[in-house]
């Protein structure tokens, strides 16, 4: 089912406490609220917020430098996942990324999340490389994806 109510933004200071909750529920080893500060004040870095009826659903960021972009970071509230949101904000993430120049971006996801790599299929990511042991808790290894314009 998509949800039609889905509003994607720039994130705020104040969106880091309910983005925070999210990333807590997340496994493996976790961005801190500082983190998420400094990044909002990073002109190299650009993070969104996706809004599911007047509370916050998801987030991602990402970074750019010269011709080059990274996602940093893609996630959705478990309860609501399906619904398009993390589409909406990769697209949205892409789209920053593109505009501030990067003709190739990069990420690094689970081997094991295949609903995250079959997301970034969808957006033109292909599999061009791997991290041994890249993830802990759990140990797992990363998938290095691309998408080239």
């Amino acid at each position: 089912m998509k949800n039609k109510d889905i509003l994607v933004r720039p994130m705020k200071e104040e969106d880091i406490p309910e983005v925070m909750e999210i990333e807590k529920s997340l496994p493996g080893q976790h961005w801190t609220q500082q983190g998420f500060a400094d990044s909002l004040h990073d002109p190299q870095a650009v993070f969104f917020t996706a809004l599911d009826g007047g509370r916050i659903a998801g987030y991602a960021g990402g970074t750019f430098a010269a011709d080059e972009g990274e996602i940093l970071n893609v996630a959705v509230d478990a309860g609501l996942r399906g619904q398009g949101m993390g589409l909406a904000l990769v697209k949205e993430l892409i789209g920053a990324l593109t505009d501030h120049g990067a003709e190739n971006i990069f990420l690094e996801v689970r081997e094991g999340n295949t609903a995250a790599q079959q997301l970034y299929e969808k957006c033109g990511f292909i599999r061009v490389g791997a991290r041994r042991r890249f993830y802990r808790d759990p140990i797992e290894d990363a998938w290095i994806m691309k998408r080239g314009n």
